[in-house]
């Protein structure tokens, strides 16, 4: 009887951690969601030229 409620113990903290886990996770993906949806991020302010080689478009 000892090892059951041991067993159903065990198991009871590892679905509370696998939970805390699973709710540090969607914090993180949330929080990050937000700080991308809020700071303004400025566009390179250097113009790129690159020289491309005719035989790319053959």
């Amino acid at each position: 009887m000892r090892l059951s409620v041991n067993l159903v113990r065990d198991l009871f903290s590892m679905s509370m951690l696998v939970k805390i886990l699973l709710l540090v996770v969607v914090l993180v993906g949330v929080g990050g969601f937000a700080v991308l949806a809020s700071v303004d991020l400025p566009a390179p302010s250097q113009p790129v030229e690159r020289v491309i080689p005719n035989d790319r478009f053959k």
